[in-house]
């Protein structure tokens, strides 16, 4: 999100993130720095470089609000991996490594299966696989390989006891 002025009234910041007044004055009442809230008259003014750290709305449940852009593609693709992938990730791991583990695993063996994950999935004639690689994995593949390593490294410390 772009901010376009240097200070926001409370309207605009309503505006913007899509606040109640509730939660405008709940969050205003947060900020402590003296210096980047003044008055005129009856209003308010929060300066912009601190706006979208009080104000940008936080959805627990996921959802775009709050995001930015980047983070809601990410959030789609880490869902799909999620939904898609959750249980695969755990079997393949635990088929894997899960009876070997005493103590630690080396960095390049998990890589390799990371690696292998990836391709089995590019390679596979699956249905959730296809709809996975041309719903999202033929868009952006340097996100999709991040997200889905990021995942199976998630499961992977469950198994490793660092």
């Amino acid at each position: 999100m772009e901010l376009k002025g240097e200070w926001y009234n409370k309207k605009e910041i309503m505006s913007i993130f899509d606040i109640s007044d509730v939660t405008y004055y709940k969050k205003l009442k947060q900020i402590t720095d003296s210096e980047k809230i003044k008055k005129e008259g009856r209003t308010t003014l929060v300066h912009s470089s601190i706006v979208e750290e009080f104000f940008k709305r936080k959805n627990k449940k996921g959802g775009m609000y709050g995001r930015t852009p980047e983070e809601q593609k990410d959030w789609e693709v880490w869902s799909a991996v999620h939904c898609y992938y959750g249980f695969d990730t755990w079997m393949d791991i635990s088929d894997k490594i899960g009876d070997h583990i005493k103590g630690s695993v080396p960095q390049d063996t998990i890589e390799d299966l990371i690696k292998e994950f990836i391709n089995n999935i590019k390679n596979s004639n699956k249905e959730v696989d296809v709809n996975f690689i041309n719903d999202f994995y033929n868009e952006d593949s340097e996100r999709c390989d991040r997200i889905i390593r990021e995942e199976y490294l998630g499961n992977v410390k469950y198994f490793i006891k660092e």
